[in-house]
This record gives C-alpha cells, structure tokens and sequence, in this order.
C-alpha cells in the first residue's frame, strides 16, 4: 500500500513484490545476494522435489532464505504466477 498524491491508499502488485523480495524483481545476472548457505538450502530443496528440480515452487523463496516466512511464500507465489499469466495473455498494463 502507499499514499496517492490525492490523499488515498493505493496498492501496486509491483511495489509488493519489490517489497516482499527485493532481489527477485531486479533484472541484472550479476545481482545475486544468495549466501553460499541460501544456495545449497535451495538446492538440496529443489532435488528433493518430485518433477523438474528447475522449477520453482511456493515453497522455493523461504528455502532459499528470499523470504523470512513460510507465510510469505504463498503471497509471493500468487504474485509471481499473477504476472506470468499475465504476460502470457498479452496484457500491456
């Protein structure tokens, strides 16, 4: 949530995720802040994982330490698959 120029709230899926992981929404290969420890943690979990070990899942943020909370993780998700169906459909906005 931030304050508008008018006065009122107002909410940016962006600013949440910026927010929630800052590191996640930057774009630049050589910005990664993941402690040698974070990288195995995500590792040891993504090979435990039925399927694709590539993929990632709600549950990847908070083992790879992106994120504090397990709770955290399923806001974070929801954003993330909110915007990859969004530039799958196209939208601009």
């Amino acid at each position: 949530m931030y304050r508008k120029s008018n006065g009122k709230l107002g909410f940016g899926l962006f600013r949440l995720i910026n927010n929630a992981a800052p590191n996640f929404a930057r774009d630049d290969e050589d910005d990664v802040d993941l402690s040698p420890k974070q990288q195995d943690d995500l590792f040891k979990w993504q090979i435990s994982l039925d399927g694709d070990p590539t993929l990632l899942n709600e549950k990847s943020f908070f083992m790879g330490g992106i994120v504090g909370q397990s709770s955290v993780c399923s806001v974070l998700w929801s954003c993330v698959l909110s915007i990859l169906d969004h530039g799958r459909n196209g939208a601009t906005n």
